[in-house]
């Protein structure tokens, strides 16, 4: 049997933001727009997190 000693394992985390229709964003408030936009947490120890942006198309 294999020791795991001396690995490193990292969790990936994938997120997926969709388009919304523009009319609807111009009755954003901020905490709306910051729910949809912000990216709070870009990485974290022994995690890869991605963020695929359909606005940018674009992984973050």
């Amino acid at each position: 049997m294999q020791s795991d000693e001396g690995k490193h394992f990292v969790i990936t985390n994938y997120n997926l933001r969709y388009a919304a229709k523009l009319a609807d964003t111009k009755r954003y408030d901020t905490k709306r727009l910051c729910q949809d936009s912000l990216i709070k947490l870009l990485s974290a120890q022994n995690e890869m997190n991605m963020v695929y942006s359909i606005y940018h198309r674009m992984i973050v």
